[in-house]
């Protein structure tokens, strides 16, 4: 961005224009879309309209698989900043998009939603016309998208000037959830976490974070009963959030029986190896010497060493904060770094004594994911360490948060960005 800033898009054209049209995202469920952040470069260029027409003519052409959600992100804030060929495009092609044949439902709503984002309770109103005046659309459309955005509505009451009533943003909701249950039935939240056990199905259970002691023991007792690894594995979970202090014997046959040689070539982990993990970290909440000997066995070993991590939160030791930074700087695969990274911030925030300045420093000048630099940048203010290079690299940061976070620390110390 500095460089774009000092000299436009001399020598980095290219390079700007192959990240406004791929997903180089580490982590597409959680990390941001980057619209902003692109467009930011886009407006740093010389030739804006270069990329505007390039970006444009990608989503003409119609094969844009995952890319749909990304790219239409850009598109909006194109428009926003004042490009209008982007913004006739969100009003002009919608339609087009919820009546394609696509396999993801959520591509065909992309490019409504952002129509919606950038217009308002007007457009909301006509992609729902225009829904019930075509029955014909498949079922699985996925105005899912635009929903998110009615929810948006309902949260913000300013929208570049314009004012959205509560009169109607409990009528867009109502709107809403009448189209979805005439294509897919009553309209309910997505829920999360789930299993086939019969009791958590019947939800005779309340979430782990509000279970009795009675019904802990009760789950508790299924561990030995005759049931598939997901169920297994759901089981070891809910125990573990509801903060049950397992034994290595309980768990130890789950992780033993798992054979490396019989996993397969996927690109999926097999449920036997998620089972094994789920059983590694069960153990994070009890404090026990055969437990934390257990999880410096499996390090020393290379085996699931992010989930070994989890366990010294209830087996800290003084000095186990040279372990952790040893094994970050090792040579690392990205995503047993990314592993090792969230384990890190859990150690960090339930062990604020603990000096891991280091290794959270080291984590964010390497980590991949933009969301956990975002979370490593808020650690750091949190202990007090964060320094003034490290917030001007967060407020150039492709996260948004990680953006605000940088930004917010250095005007608080009255210092400008480059």
């Amino acid at each position: 961005m500095l460089h774009l800033k000092e000299h436009g898009g001399a020598g980095l054209g290219d390079l700007v224009l192959r990240a406004c049209l791929r997903d180089d995202r580490f982590d597409r469920q959680t990390n941001d879309r980057r619209g902003r952040y692109l467009a930011d470069l886009v407006t740093a260029t010389e030739d804006r309209q270069r990329y505007v027409d390039a970006v444009l003519g990608f989503l003409a052409k119609g094969k844009v698989g995952n890319l749909a959600g990304p790219v239409h992100d850009l598109v909006y804030e194109l428009a926003i900043d004042g490009h209008a060929s982007c913004a006739d495009y969100l009003r002009r092609s919608w339609r087009a998009w919820l009546g394609r044949r696509s396999r993801d439902r959520y591509v065909r709503g992309e490019c409504a939603r952002y129509f919606v984002k950038l217009d308002g309770y007007p457009a909301y109103a006509e992609v729902i016309s225009w829904l019930r005046a075509n029955p014909s659309v498949p079922a699985d459309i996925g105005i899912h998208p635009i929903g998110k955005d009615v929810k948006w509505h309902e949260r913000a009451v300013k929208l570049r000037g314009r004012i959205i009533a509560e009169d109607k943003a409990f009528a867009m909701r109502a709107d809403f959830e009448e189209i979805w249950e005439e294509k897919y039935g009553p309209y309910k939240p997505l829920l999360k976490g789930g299993s086939s056990l019969s009791q958590v199905k019947s939800r005779a259970y309340p979430s782990p974070h509000k279970a009795t002691e009675a019904q802990k023991a009760e789950l508790r007792s299924h561990i030995g009963a005759d049931l598939n690894p997901y169920e297994l594995r759901w089981l070891l979970r809910w125990l573990t959030l509801a903060q049950v202090q397992l034994t290595l014997a309980e768990v130890r046959p789950f992780i033993d029986q798992y054979d490396p040689a019989a996993e397969g070539k996927s690109q999926f982990a097999s449920p036997e190896l998620m089972l094994k993990r789920g059983a590694i970290i069960a153990l994070k909440n009890t404090r026990a010497t055969d437990v934390r000997d257990f999880a410096l066995d499996l390090i020393a070993r290379g085996d699931n060493v992010s989930e070994a991590i989890a366990i010294l939160e209830a087996n800290y030791e003084a000095g186990d904060e040279h372990l952790v930074l040893a094994l970050l700087t090792a040579n690392r695969e990205a995503n047993e770094f990314h592993g090792l990274t969230t384990k890190l911030l859990r150690l960090a925030e339930a062990i604020p004594k603990g000096d891991w300045t280091a290794s959270l420093l080291y984590a964010l000048e390497h980590q991949w994911c933009t969301f956990c630099r975002g979370s490593l940048g808020a650690e750091l203010i949190r202990r007090r360490a964060m320094t003034a290079d490290i917030a001007c690299g967060l407020a150039f940061d492709a996260e948004a948060e990680a953006r605000k976070l940088g930004r917010k620390w250095l005007k608080r110390r009255g210092l400008a960005l480059p």
